[in-house]
């Protein structure tokens, strides 16, 4: 899968812009539903018994982009201003998945099933998978 086809990657590169104060609007709201939806996934790869190793790299991946930069934000409070930014941004997001011929539930559904089956397709999954070998880190 490629690294912008996933919403995730998206919504942490709006983080770093937020940081940079490249924009005003805060992604809080969008980092939050995203460690929404991740909790439910983490809930499914565990009850469908993916093994420890997937596990642990979609939670350390999802820490790295999800919870500390949420955490960076635990001080603000989440606007309405904010909202359309969102879901601005998103709807970009399908317009992109639909010009590089991909279908959103599809693509939502290799993510998944990548998830739930061990593959490893992701792309912060498959640089972590590189990184431990190459430089034969001591990770799982």
């Amino acid at each position: 899968m490629r690294f912008d086809l996933v919403f995730s990657y998206w919504i942490f590169a709006w983080y770093l812009c937020y940081m940079a104060r490249l924009t005003k609007y805060s992604p809080k709201l969008a980092i939050g539903l995203g460690i929404i939806e991740n909790t439910m996934l983490l809930a499914s790869m565990i009850l469908f018994g993916s093994n420890f190793r997937t596990i642990f790299y979609f939670v350390f991946i999802n820490t790295f982009i999800k919870l500390v930069p949420f955490y960076t934000l635990r001080n603000e409070t989440m606007k309405i201003k904010d909202l359309l930014p969102t879901a601005g941004l998103f709807l970009v997001y399908i317009c992109w998945v639909y010009l590089n011929k991909e279908d959103l539930t599809g693509n939502y559904k290799k993510t998944v099933d990548s998830l739930l089956h061990n593959e490893n397709e992701m792309p912060f999954l498959q640089l972590v998978t590189y990184l431990k070998h190459r430089y034969n880190l001591p990770i799982p």
